[in-house]
Formats: C-alpha cells, sequence, structure tokens
C-alpha cells in the first residue's frame, strides 16, 4: 500500500488501502469470534434464533461494504468535497457524480461520488441495525443499535468538522465497535449447547 505512493503520484492507492483495512478487520473478526466461542458463556442452552441469525449476518457483509466505501473515501480525500448534512454542498444529488468516463468508474474513483455512496449505505445500515434490535430487543441489539447511533453521529461529525482528524479516527474505531456488536448479535443467535457445570460429590 505504501510503495504505490511512491510510483505515479504522491498518495496511496486507495484499493490497496481499503484491502489493506478489510484485511486487518478479518483478522480482527476472526479474533473476537474465537473468543466468544472458547471464553466464559451462559451455561444454559438458548435456542436458536434465525431471524436475528440471517439479519446480523447480513448487517455484518454490509458493514464490510460501507466500510470499504469509508476507505475510498479515505484514500481519496473526498471527506473534504462535501462538508455538510444532510445534503452534500446543498445538494442532495450534487452534481460532478459522472463526470468521468467510463460511467462505472464514478462509482470507484470519483470522490463526490463515492462519498455519496457511503453516506447513503451508512443510513441503510444504521436503519437495519435499529429495524434488528427492534424485532430482538436484547442487551446486544440495544448495544448494536446504541453503537450505531454513536457510529451516524460521528460520521456526521466528521464530515462537518471538515475531516479533523481526531473525529475521523473515532469514526473508524467505532465502525470496528459496530462490528463486534454485531459478531456478539450473531454468535448469540446460535444455539448454545452450554458449558459443564463440575459437581463436587462428598462421601
Amino acid at each position: 500500500m505504501v510503495a504505490s505512493g511512491l510510483v505515479d503520484r504522491p498518495s496511496v492507492s486507495h484499493y490497496r488501502l481499503a484491502a489493506h483495512l478489510l484485511l486487518a478487520v478479518a483478522l480482527y473478526a476472526y479474533t473476537v469470534w474465537l473468543i466468544l466461542e472458547i471464553g466464559p458463556g451462559p451455561r444454559v442452552r438458548r435456542p436458536n434464533d434465525p431471524l436475528a441469525a440471517r439479519a446480523s449476518t447480513v448487517l455484518i457483509g454490509f458493514l464490510l461494504v460501507v466500510m470499504t466505501w469509508g476507505a475510498f473515501v479515505a484514500g481519496l480525500r473526498a471527506g473534504t468535497s462535501h462538508n455538510t448534512f444532510p445534503t452534500m454542498s446543498g445538494y442532495w444529488i450534487p452534481p460532478g457524480m459522472f463526470d468521468r468516463s467510463p460511467a462505472w468508474i464514478n462509482v470507484f474513483e470519483n470522490g463526490t461520488t463515492v462519498q455519496f455512496i457511503h453516506r447513503w449505505m451508512a443510513k441503510l445500515l444504521f436503519l437495519g441495525v435499529l429495524a434488528l434490535a427492534a424485532f430482538r430487543w436484547r442487551a446486544e441489539t440495544a448495544a448494536a443499535a446504541a453503537m450505531a447511533v454513536l457510529q451516524l453521529s460521528l460520521g456526521i461529525a466528521t464530515i462537518l468538522s471538515g475531516v479533523n482528524i481526531g473525529i475521523a479516527t473515532a469514526h473508524q474505531a467505532g465502525a470496528v465497535l459496530l462490528l463486534t456488536t454485531l459478531l456478539v448479535v450473531r454468535h448469540r443467535a446460535m444455539a448454545s449447547p452450554g458449558k459443564p457445570v463440575s459437581v463436587i460429590i462428598k462421601s
């Protein structure tokens, strides 16, 4: 990734930045899952919850897509182009979204289009997490909903601040914490075999 910024232009490839981020996130998610599997858990068997399992799986996958476009925003420095909310510089659909040719390349390399996509996918993710919490209100889904609210707020603050580095860093960390809460929701939606309880018999 770093080497990509030393060839044609003095900035890293946003594609390699996104790949680097997603690999790190995948390693983190696997680690969290292992901790949930082997760590202390409930001793009482919990029934399967297919709805929560499917919904959380979809939300985790969608979150990874949102994070990918967030990496594109960071790599292209697209966050500084439109610093208003809820509109983008006063436009719901800002001009210049399809200035590049061919048209499909704008989705990946046009800063305005990339920020537009990231914004609206983030809003859909936010609504999806809240919907899951509404249908399955538990401690873990409530935590995911609270994290989704905080993460959206951090994203808005990042834009309005002109991409203040401290707020932007908190926004990136918030994405990882939201992923963590959704992993917990997914894990607890599975049937738990319970932990064996050791019994000492006195003669």
